[in-house]
C-alpha cells in the first residue's frame, strides 16, 4: 500500500490553525471515500471533514483538544490499490475535494442521474436555507461551476457542482429549508466525448446558444469568483483584487499564479468557461411583483432571516422591562468641542460614542449583574470581569452588531480610533469573525439615526441593552430657572430573571452622572 498524507485545508479565509474536536476513526480502521473522519473548530466554523480517497487509517497526527496548523498533517492513509495509481491531486484541489458536498445516485433515474444531497457544514447543523439559486432547471452545468447558495446557524456558503451535467430539479425556492443529508438538486449527468473522437452531444450544440456561465458572469459583475481559500489569503496579502483576475485554471479558477501576474501587472488569458445554458440563470432572481404593481415582495431569508430567529429567540426567552432616563450633558458637549481640534491632529473624528462607551463601562464596573449572562441548564448566573461591548451597526447586509473588546483598559481616543476602523470594515462587509462574538453588553445607537427614546430588545444571552437617543436642545428647569440645555434620553432593557428594576435604574443612574460630570471619564482613563 501507499501512504498517503491529509493536510489540514483552509476552512476560511485567514484560518491559521484548528482544533480537533473529534475523531470518527482510529489507527488501524478502514476508511472509504466520503467516510467522516474529523470534526475541527476553527475560528470561523465547526466542520465534520470527509475522506476523499480509500484505505486504511495507519496514524492520527493529533489527540482531542490539539491544535493543527493548516496545511499540517491531520493523519495518514494506507491508500486502497485502486486509489494507488489515481493520479495526484494538487493542494489546492485537495481542499475543494475535502469539502465537496456529497451526492448520491438517485434510486428512481438510471445510472448517469445523481441527487446532489446538503452537507453536514458544521456540528449540530441539522438544517439550511436556500439564501440564492445560482441555477435553474434544465440549465448545463460543469464542474466546479456555483450552483447555490445556503446559510446554515453556523456559516453561509456557495456550494459548488461536483459535477458536470444537466440540473434537472431543484428541491425549493430561496427560502426553502432543507435538511441536512436530503436533496438540494438532481443532476443528469452528461456522457464524455465517445473514443473515436465524435463530439459528445453537449459540445455538439449550436455555437449561438453558448454563452459564459455564471462563474464568468458572476466575476465580472464583482461577486463570487472561484478560487481555493489559500488563493484568497495569497490575494489578500498582495493587495490583489480577485474580481478583476481573470482565472487560467481549470473552469476558469484563478490559480496562484494568475493572482502574482496580476500583482506584477502581468496576466495570462484566462480559461473560457461555456455552457449551454437559459442566460436567465445567469442574472439574479428579482423581487416579484403582483399584478397592479403596487405591491412588493421581498424574500423573507438570509441575513433577515437570522435577525428575525434571533430576536424571536430573545423576546421568548428573556422577559424583558425596559426602564428610560434623561441626561444633561451639556458639560460633554462642550468638552468634546474642546478635544475635537486634539483628536483631528491625531487624525480622529471623534463622535459622543467613545465617551458613551467609556461612561458605560464604568457603570457596569459598578452594576457588575448588568454585564452578564445566564446559564439556565447550569443553574448559574456568570458575571463578566471583562467589558466587550457590542454596537449595533446598519449596514446595507442588515443589522451587525460589531464587537470593542477590553475597552476597560483603553482610552477614548483609543476607542474612537478602533470604532472607526470597526464601523468602516463592518459596513464594507471586511469583519472578521471574531469581532460578531464574545460581547458582554450591547449598545443599540437610535440616536444615530435621528431616535429619541426606543425599547430595544436584548442581544440574547446577554442581560441588558441600551439604547442612546439623539442629543438636542431643549428647555430644562435648573434652580427655578428655565434654560436651554443639550440634553439626551437612555433607555434600557433588561432580562428580568437576571436583573431587578434597582439594579437598571442605579446603572442608568451611574451612566446619567459620568455624562452629566464628564471629568469622571477622565479619572478613569487608562
Amino acid at each position: 500500500m501507499k501512504s498517503w498524507q491529509f493536510l489540514l485545508p483552509d476552512i476560511g479565509e485567514g484560518t491559521a490553525e484548528g482544533e480537533i474536536v473529534k475523531w470518527y476513526v482510529k489507527e488501524g480502521d478502514s476508511i472509504t471515500e466520503d467516510q467522516p473522519m474529523v470534526e475541527v473548530m476553527t475560528d470561523k466554523a465547526t466542520v465534520v471533514i470527509p475522506s476523499p480517497k480509500n484505505g486504511k487509517v495507519s496514524r492520527l497526527f493529533g489527540k482531542i483538544g490539539d491544535i493543527i496548523a493548516v496545511h499540517s498533517p491531520l493523519l495518514e492513509i494506507n491508500l486502497a490499490d485502486s486509489e494507488v495509481n489515481a493520479e495526484a491531486v494538487s493542494e489546492a484541489e485537495m481542499e475543494l475535494e475535502s469539502f465537496s458536498p456529497l451526492f448520491e445516485k438517485s434510486p428512481e433515474s438510471d445510472s448517469e442521474s445523481f441527487e446532489f444531497l446538503l452537507p453536514d457544514i458544521g456540528e449540530g447543523t441539522a438544517e439550511g436555507e436556500i439564501v440564492k439559486w445560482y441555477v435553474q432547471e434544465g440549465d448545463l452545468i460543469v464542474e466546479d461551476q456555483p450552483m447555490v447558495e445556503v446559510m446554515t446557524d453556523k456559516a453561509t456558503v456557495v456550494i459548488p457542482s461536483p459535477k458536470k451535467g444537466k440540473v434537472t430539479r431543484l428541491y425549493g425556492p430561496v427560502g426553502t429549508l432543507i435538511e441536512v443529508h436530503k436533496p438540494l438538486l438532481s443532476i443528469q449527468i452528461l456522457s464524455e466525448p465517445a473514443k473515436n473522437g465524435k463530439p459528445s452531444a453537449k459540445e455538439s450544440q449550436p455555437e449561438s446558444k453558448v454563452i459564459s456561465s455564471p462563474v464568468t458572469a458572476s466575476v465580472k459583475n464583482g461577486g463570487s469568483v472561484l478560487a481555493t481559500p489559500a488563493t484568497r489569503k495569497l490575494a489578500r496579502n498582495l493587495n490583489v483584487d480577485l474580481t478583476l483576475v481573470a482565472g487560467s485554471g481549470k473552469n476558469g479558477r484563478i490559480t496562484d499564479e494568475d493572482v502574482k501576474n496580476a500583482q506584477t501587472g502581468i496576466q495570462k488569458p484566462a480559461v473560457a468557461v461555456h455552457a449551454v445554458s437559459n442566460p436567465k440563470s445567469v442574472q439574479p432572481p428579482v423581487s416579484s411583483q403582483s399584478v397592479s404593481g403596487l405591491i412588493e415582495e421581498i424574500p423573507f431569508a438570509g441575513i433577515r432571516k437570522k435577525i428575525a430567529d434571533k430576536m424571536v429567540q430573545s423576546v421568548f426567552t428573556a422577559p424583558h422591562f425596559t426602564y428610560m432616563d434623561e441626561v444633561d450633558v451639556t458639560a460633554l458637549v462642550e468638552m468634546r468641542e474642546k478635544l475635537k481640534p486634539l483628536a483631528e491632529k491625531e487624525g480622529l473624528k471623534l463622535t459622543y460614542m467613545p465617551f458613551m462607551l467609556k461612561a458605560l463601562v464604568e457603570s457596569l464596573k459598578r452594576n457588575p449583574i448588568c454585564n452578564a449572562t445566564l446559564d439556565e441548564a447550569a443553574k448559574v448566573i456568570r458575571v463578566k470581569k471583562y467589558y466587550n461591548i457590542g454596537i449595533g451597526m446598519d449596514t446595507p447586509n442588515g443589522l451587525i452588531v460589531a464587537v470593542l473588546k477590553d475597552l476597560d483598559k483603553k482610552s477614548i481616543f483609543e476607542i474612537a480610533r478602533e470604532l472607526k476602523d470597526l464601523a468602516d470594515r463592518t459596513k464594507s462587509g471586511q469583519i472578521r469573525p471574531d469581532e460578531l462574538r464574545d460581547s458582554t453588553f450591547t449598545i443599540s445607537n437610535v440616536g444615530a439615526v435621528g431616535g429619541l427614546m426606543a425599547t430595544p430588545v436584548i442581544n440574547f444571552p446577554e442581560v441588558a441593552i441600551m439604547a442612546p437617543g439623539k442629543i438636542q436642545q431643549r428647555p430644562v428647569v435648573i434652580d427655578g430657572k428655565l434654560e436651554i440645555r443639550w440634553m439626551m434620553y437612555h433607555s434600557w432593557s433588561c432580562d428580568h430573571r437576571v436583573v431587578d428594576g434597582a439594579d437598571a435604574v442605579r446603572c442608568g443612574n451611574d451612566f446619567t452622572r459620568f455624562l452629566s460630570q464628564p471629568e469622571w471619564l477622565l479619572v478613569n482613563l487608562r
